[in-house]
């Protein structure tokens, strides 16, 4: 392989960096997106936004002892809920994309810790998981950091011998 031409140096710096070099599971604009920080940035925004206003439905509501305007105010205030939920989302999102696999210590059971990678087609279609799950005392960083590599070797060794969603006939599954 030779060294890139000065137009493909042009073009890669247009793109803007990328977080990690696997095969792409995002298009190149949600990965530069992520890279700049500019979903948590609408979603900082959104959410400043949402408890301003639920403030002031909420003096609008105690004003005018209006309880449609109290109602509105609960409303607001759980659209701003929703904002943390998804920073949550984005931030797990980012994990995703910067290390290929997402891992939980004690998510859901402070007992357990786990790594899953999505399985994706040629075509990018989600597809399902690969996981590996251990007792959190046994499942040390070194562990996590070995099962992550190894699931998403496989995943990538899947990748090329999976159909595209529509060829799976989903009544064979089923039946």
């Amino acid at each position: 392989m030779g060294r890139p031409s000065a137009s493909g140096l042009i073009k890669e710096k247009e793109r803007g960096p990328r977080l990690r070099n696997l095969p792409q599971r995002r298009s190149a604009t949600a990965l530069r997106r992520a890279a700049e920080g500019e979903s948590t940035r609408t979603v900082v925004i959104a959410l400043l936004a949402n408890i301003v206003i639920a403030i002031a439905k909420l003096i609008a509501g105690l004003a005018s002892k209006s309880t449609g305007m109290l109602a509105e105010s609960a409303h607001s205030a759980a659209d701003a809920v929703n904002e943390v939920f998804l920073a949550v989302g984005l931030h797990r999102d980012r994990d995703l994309a910067m290390t290929g696999a997402i891992v939980s210590c004690g998510g859901r059971d402070p007992n357990l810790s786990a790594v899953a990678v999505p399985v994706v087609n040629n075509q990018g279609e989600l597809l399902g998981a690969l996981t590996v799950s251990g007792l959190i005392n046994r499942f040390a960083p070194a562990q996590i950091d070995a099962a992550r590599r190894r699931l998403i070797e496989a995943s990538d060794k899947l990748r090329s011998k999976l159909p595209r969603l529509s060829e799976i006939d989903l009544g064979e599954i089923n039946s």
